[in-house]
């Protein structure tokens, strides 16, 4: 069942799991304005494994799950979809700190992709700026 987490204006977390990662939404609020502006539209949604799953074999035609989904809806709106369960290894257990930066740096990733940017050298290069600018390590999910 959807739960709405956090909600302002332009940005909403929901999840659609038992258990989204102990990040605030403010945070998340902070660095979606900074990378995409105040008046961009997004929508954050933590879901599950099978959801991500049917999601990135009816858009992208991959089996797999993703670990993250981002579809922009127009100019100015999009979409993030964040299973996880794709990339946290069960039996290994993480710190707050560690899943707050692996989750944030998902989060960057998937606001970078909104922005245009694709896989390769200068994304990479942006999402290091937006992580040095909030202070967040590099996380390997």
């Amino acid at each position: 069942m959807a739960k709405t987490v956090f909600y302002s204006p332009n940005f909403s977390v929901t999840k659609l799991i038992g258990s989204a990662p102990p990040i605030g939404g403010a945070l998340l609020l902070r660095i979606k304005d900074k990378v995409l502006g105040r008046k961009y539209q997004l929508s954050l949604v933590f879901t599950s494994l099978s959801h991500s799953q049917k999601l990135n074999r009816k858009y992208r035609q991959k089996r797999k799950p993703a670990n993250i989904l981002s579809f922009p809806i127009s100019k100015n709106e999009g979409e993030i979809f964040i299973s996880p369960a794709a990339w946290a290894n069960p039996k290994q257990p993480k710190s707050k700190s560690a899943v707050t930066a692996a989750t944030t740096t998902l989060f960057i990733h998937g606001l970078c992709h909104l922005k245009g940017f694709r896989h390769g050298s200068k994304m990479e290069s942006e999402e290091k700026k937006y992580r040095q600018f909030f202070k967040i390590k590099s996380s390997n999910f």
